[in-house]
């Protein structure tokens, strides 16, 4: 058996990268692309996000802006 080891920064940095790279590359795109292209299941990527505050912040503003989930409350700025 082959075991690969994961390099979470990296990966990280994979997704800001295509993010970063062209204006219409949206985080949920970027994660679906990284996925794919890696053969790695889109549950796994959640699971991934999910114990990564930095992408997990970024994809949940990206809903709200995308009205896909409900805005939370924030501070007045």
């Amino acid at each position: 058996m082959v075991v690969m080891k994961f390099d979470v920064e990296r990966f990280i940095l994979d997704i800001q990268e295509l993010v970063k790279s062209d204006d219409h590359t949206t985080y949920m795109d970027a994660l679906v692309h990284y996925s794919e292209y890696n053969d790695i299941e889109i549950e796994t990527i959640a699971d991934l996000v999910k114990k990564i505050p930095v992408l997990k912040v970024s994809l949940l503003e990206e809903a709200e802006k995308l009205n896909l989930v409900e805005k939370s409350a924030k501070l007045p700025t």
